[in-house]
């Protein structure tokens, strides 16, 4: 399990984390969002002449409701990447994306429904996976979301800036094939240890006798314990943080050692035998690691009632209310739990893209009111601010602007057509 080439990779150099460093990062991520909206809105009441005391109260999803709202977009894009029948490293690299993206970006910014699609077309590009871009919008058609290309393409730059450049993912599946592999030439008796190891391992034919021992005449138990490692991987193991917290040759044995503890044991002990002082305490470690990521995050059996060995950090995990499996997106209580802040998402984000303030559209109308025998028509009404010929405006002017960003303007609208707009109704 050398990881002397990983450690260099962008993988082990931007997305690598303690478990504090990662619940820290999500709490400072919700942060900056939350302050950031909240001082557009602020700001937008102030210049509609609303005092602040008399903003409603900004009610923004914590980083806890952020993260299951984004977990359970995850299964959702498992799901689209199963629909389009993607090999396991595309679905990998789509989910892996995902998570990159979440973890400096706010769903107060981006909502992830938007970008499953463009994130799942994107990871095929990056596995070399061939599909033509109006196949894919057909077969995304069949499951519902139509889309155009416009719609897969424009996002690409803001995803490419969220993973930071950063588009290789190393997976965890070659290191489960190599384990496959061995314990298979191992059973035939060719298996061929190290050089520098060969005076502490046991020969070809003594390693044989001992695996078939165990085997016990089961000749298929190492394909089983494979197939459900691998079952593991491209399922629990996408929906957690193993990616961020260990190197992957680390998660595909953890996963080896969830699927048949006794065989990962016995392929452990070939490859550091106690005669071998260092290797023996090597092993030590390395089983206490692969047991932390069987135990705490593969393992069928933790649930939202088990305890919590991360307690206090934002992490991933059922305890944490965090979706890890299809079969926990589709509970009832967790759908309600989804729903409920996805639409106090909405009416954030909404409140911030509206033309007059939340709470004070009617305040804004009082003080018009109160002006508006001093520069009105006559009638008492006076000319406010926020009277509805501005509202009718302003409204033209953000369904152009919404026009203009599906017809793949990015500079907006045309500046005779904004002009169009502020004086046609003058």
């Amino acid at each position: 399990m050398d990881d002397t080439i990983y450690s260099t990779s962008t993988q082990h150099r931007l997305f690598t984390f303690t478990p504090k460093q990662l619940s820290d990062l999500r709490y400072a991520t919700n942060k900056a969002a939350i302050e950031k909206i909240t001082e557009s809105i602020k700001h937008r009441a102030a210049a509609a002449g609303i005092a602040e005391a008399d903003v409603e109260e900004i009610d923004c999803p914590t980083a806890e409701e952020e993260l299951k709202l984004v977990a359970y977009y995850c299964v959702k894009c498992m799901q689209l990447s199963d629909h389009f029948q993607f090999p396991s490293n595309v679905k990998a690299t789509a989910l892996t994306f995902l998570h990159r993206l979440y973890l400096t970006t706010s769903t107060l910014t981006v909502h992830p429904k938007k970008l499953l699609l463009p994130i799942l077309y994107l990871a095929t590009k990056t596995e070399n996976h061939y599909t033509p871009i109006n196949a894919f919008i057909a077969t995304a058609a069949t499951a519902g979301p139509k889309v155009t290309k416009e719609d897969l393409l424009d996002p690409e730059f803001t995803i490419a800036m969220g993973l930071r450049w950063a588009f290789q993912v190393w997976h965890p599946f070659r290191g489960l094939e190599g384990i496959f592999l061995e314990l298979n030439a191992i059973a035939a008796g060719r298996y061929q240890p190290p050089a520098s190891k060969s005076t502490f391992v046991p020969s070809a034919s003594e390693a044989k006798i001992a695996l078939l021992e165990l085997l016990a005449g089961d000749v298929d138990r190492i394909g089983r314990a494979h197939g459900e490692a691998r079952r593991l991987l491209t399922t629990t193991a996408l929906l957690t943080d193993v990616y961020f917290l260990y190197t992957p040759p680390q998660i595909s044995f953890g996963a080896f050692l969830e699927a048949d503890r006794e065989l990962a044991t016995f392929y452990l002990d070939i490859k550091f035998p106690d005669a071998d002082v260092s290797g023996k305490k090597s092993k030590t470690k390395l089983i206490a690691v692969l047991d932390e990521i069987a135990r705490n995050h593969l393992s069928p059996g933790v649930s939202k009632e088990s305890q919590n060995p991360y307690a206090g950090l934002l992490l991933q995990l059922p305890q944490n209310g965090i979706t890890t499996s299809v079969a926990m997106a589709v509970d009832p209580a967790l759908v309600r739990e989804v729903t409920r802040i996805d639409k106090k998402l909405y009416r954030v984000t909404k409140r911030d893209q509206d033309p007059v303030p939340a709470g004070g559209k009617k305040k804004a109308e009082e003080t018009g009111s109160a002006s508006g025998s001093q520069s009105g028509n006559g009638n008492g009404n006076g000319n406010r601010k926020y009277d509805k010929d501005e509202e009718r405006r302003a409204k033209k002017r953000r369904l152009e602007r919404e026009k203009a960003e599906r017809e793949g303007d990015v500079f907006g609208a045309s500046l005779s057509e904004v002009g169009k707009s502020t004086t046609g109704a003058s």
